[in-house]
C-alpha cells in the first residue's frame, strides 16, 4: 500500500506541475493524509471518542437522560470521521479501494453506521426517543450505538506494532484451530473413559461412600457431563481437587 500511495503521490505532483487545478487540490490532499501529523490527529480523535463512548455507556447505565452536549459531541465526531474518510477517498481516488487493505472498508462501514445512527436519532427526535422506547426505530438506534464501539479498533490501523500482532493472530488461526481439535479429541477420549469407569463402579454399601458416589454421578454421569467437567478443569472453571477427590476416595 505504501508503494502504491507513493506512486499515486508522484503522479499527482506531475499533474500539479502541469497546472490542473483539481489535480493541484488533490495533490495537497494526498500530501496531507500521508503526513504523520494527520495520523496523530485521527488517533487522538479515536482515543477521545473511545473515552466519550465509555462515558455515554456509563450515563445510559444510570438510567438518566443524557446531557444535551452529548448529542452535540456525537455529531461533531460523526462530522470529523466522515470528513476524514471523504478526504482520504478524494486524495486516493479509486485507488482507495484497491490498496488491498480491509481497513479502508472497515472505516467506510463504521462511518456509514454512525451516519445511519445520527439520521435515525434525528428522525426520532429527543422527545420521541424518550416516549417510544419499544419501537423498531429505537431498537435500530440502540444496535447502531452498540456497534459504534468498534471504532476503537481503528487504533490498530495507526499503530504498526498492533497491526503486526493482529496479522500474527490471524496467521496462527489455522494452527490454533487444529490445536483445539486435538484438545477436543483428548477430552472426548478421557470423558468416555471416566464415564465408563463410573458406570461400571458398584453403588456404595455404607453411607460413608454415598457422598463421593453422588459427586461422581454429578461430574461423570454421562459423556457430556464428563467432557464438560474435564474442560472446566483444563480452563480453570473448577479446581482439580474437587474432581479428583471423589475418584480417589471412592
Amino acid at each position: 500500500m505504501v508503494s502504491q500511495a507513493a506512486s499515486l503521490l508522484e503522479r499527482s505532483k506531475l499533474a500539479c506541475r502541469e497546472g490542473f487545478t483539481l489535480a493541484d487540490v488533490r495533490c495537497f490532499a494526498l500530501e496531507g493524509v500521508q503526513n504523520p501529523s494527520f495520523d496523530i490527529l485521527v488517533l487522538f480523535a479515536l482515543m477521545t471518542n473511545a473515552v466519550f463512548i465509555g462515558l455515554q455507556a456509563n450515563q445510559n447505565a444510570s438510567k438518566q437522560d443524557p446531557p444535551a452536549h452529548y448529542s452535540m459531541a456525537d455529531m461533531m465526531f460523526c462530522a470529523f470521521f466522515a470528513g476524514e474518510l471523504a478526504l482520504r477517498i478524494f486524495a486516493y481516488g479509486g485507488e482507495f479501494f484497491k490498496f488491498g487493505e480491509w481497513w479502508n472498508y472497515f472505516d467506510l462501514a463504521l462511518v456509514m453506521l454512525q451516519m445511519g445512527e445520527e439520521i435515525t436519532a434525528a428522525s426520532l427526535g429527543p422527545r420521541n426517543q424518550s416516549m417510544l422506547q419499544n419501537l423498531s426505530g429505537m431498537r435500530i438506534l440502540r444496535i447502531l450505538r452498540l456497534l459504534r464501539v468498534l471504532r476503537v479498533l481503528r487504533v490498530i490501523k495507526f499503530v504498526g506494532e498492533l497491526k503486526k500482532v493482529v496479522y500474527l493472530i490471524f496467521g496462527s488461526l489455522p494452527s490454533f484451530f487444529w490445536a483445539m481439535v486435538l484438545l477436543a479429541l483428548m477430552i472426548y477420549v478421557l470423558a468416555v473413559f471416566f464415564t465408563q469407569l463410573v458406570a461400571d463402579s458398584p453403588p456404595p454399601i455404607d453411607e460413608g461412600g454415598s457422598e463421593h458416589w453422588e459427586a461422581l454421578k454429578e461430574r461423570f454421569g454421562s459423556t457430556m457431563t464428563s467432557a464438560l467437567t474435564l474442560y472446566k478443569t483444563v480452563s480453570g472453571g473448577v479446581d482439580w481437587e474437587e474432581v479428583s477427590t471423589p475418584l480417589m476416595e471412592y
